[in-house]
């Protein structure tokens, strides 16, 4: 384990998704608890999961698509600072009259989030080697559960003390970092493959790429998860898995809050 995290480009991308994936989570678990303490809505808190759930469930298969003609380290470059860029008009929240500017940016961020994983995970095979590439995985994985377990207790906390700008501040600035070690990554030249099979990984988006050629490529995908069992039942449980959590997410707040009495602060405790 310690070996694969001696490769600088591989290294370089675990601590910039660690961080930039507890920035998410502060403000995943801060945004949800400052939405209800503001409205008093479990409803109006449901929005603001539901808004972030369309994006992944309509736009992801479609994103991969892009992901596999693109760049993947400039595709992740570019969506983070997107990301960081579009947290910045939640600066401008409140009070209610001001809460559809949360359903926008959750929208946006959650939309330019689907070309991010993709390409990360094909980015993984040209940083290690092949016998590296399990390990590099399970890494993947604990900063994933690292991530969630300190941003989501922090979330709270920090919303609670020191208000949902701090939250915010700090979101963007994972994302900042994130890009900055993309950017510090050195990945030598992958040859151009040219069988029919490959040739859709390392070739750029040609300016004739076209809606059909798209559709056509997706339809394949969908068609993959159909066809492997495996792959569909994953695919289930994955759907499963992200619905129950949204739910016990907005449940959490209102018993935290209706129930125990508490704020912001005995959330994220």
């Amino acid at each position: 384990m310690l070996a694969t995290l001696r490769q600088r480009n591989f290294a370089l991308l675990w601590f910039g998704a660690l961080i930039s994936q507890t920035g998410d989570w502060l403000l995943g678990i801060g945004l949800t608890v400052y939405v209800y303490l503001l409205t008093g809505s479990a409803l109006a808190t449901s929005i603001v999961l539901i808004v972030e759930f369309v994006p992944g469930t309509v736009l992801s298969s479609f994103a991969g698509v892009f992901v596999d003609r693109w760049d993947r380290r400039w595709t992740m470059i570019i969506s983070n600072l997107l990301l960081a860029c579009g947290l910045l008009p939640l600066l401008a929240v409140h009070d209610k009259s001001s809460l559809w500017i949360v359903y926008v940016v959750q929208f946006f961020e959650a939309s330019a989030a689907q070309f991010v994983l993709p390409a990360e995970g094909a980015l993984l095979p040209h940083l290690v080697s092949e016998e590296q590439l399990m390990t590099a995985n399970a890494l993947k994985s604990i900063s994933q559960n690292t991530a969630r377990l300190a941003g989501a207790a922090l979330g709270g906390l920090i919303v609670g003390l020191l208000g949902l700008k701090c939250v915010i501040l700090l979101d963007t600035a994972s994302f900042l970092f994130a890009s900055l070690t993309l950017w510090l990554m050195r990945i030598p030249a992958q040859p151009h493959l040219t069988s029919e099979k490959d040739s859709v990984t390392e070739t750029p988006v040609p300016a004739t790429f076209s809606l059909k050629q798209l559709g056509r490529e997706w339809l394949e995908g969908i068609q993959l998860i159909y066809r492997q069992r495996a792959l569909l039942i994953l695919f289930i449980m994955i759907a499963i898995q992200g619905l129950g959590e949204g739910v016990f997410t907005v449940l959490l707040v209102v018993f935290v809050r209706k129930v125990l009495g508490g704020g912001a602060v005995a959330y994220g405790s």
